[in-house]
């Protein structure tokens, strides 16, 4: 006699576990970890909708002044006295004005804040260090 199904009968195999299942069961902290990485793909689409649409071209404004005064007279330094030159000419008349955004000349006491801004910074001028 030969064990198995009759002739003609189907083959009933044990029910296979639900491989889902099984690796929930086998790593409990995977439903967390499901729930934390949806949380992070909804927190990340709602940050980038909340900055608004890329309307405002005051950024884009200020990077190509900042190259067009800056860094354009910067990339033609090619010696010592071009760099002083340049210094003399772009860097230092931009960061230590001696007008005001309206045209006014600015009050002596105000003069030597870097960005004419003298509530923010004041120039201290060489380092002495004793010994």
């Amino acid at each position: 006699m030969v064990d198995g199904p009759a002739e003609g009968q189907p083959t009933t195999l044990p029910p296979q576990p639900n491989w889902i299942r099984v690796w929930i069961r086998r790593n409990p902290k995977s439903i967390d970890a499901l729930v934390y990485f949806i949380f992070l793909i909804v927190f990340t689409c709602i940050v980038f909708n909340a900055q608004g649409p890329p309307a405002d071209s005051s950024p884009f404004h200020m990077i190509n002044n900042i190259r067009l005064k800056w860094e354009e007279p910067f990339m033609s330094v090619q010696s010592a006295s071009d760099w002083f030159d340049y210094m003399l000419d772009h860097f230092v008349p931009l960061m230590f004005p001696v007008r005001w955004y309206n045209g006014d000349l600015m009050a002596t006491a105000d003069m030597g804040w870097p960005g004419g801004q003298p509530e923010m910074y004041r120039t201290l001028g060489a380092v002495s260090v004793r010994h």
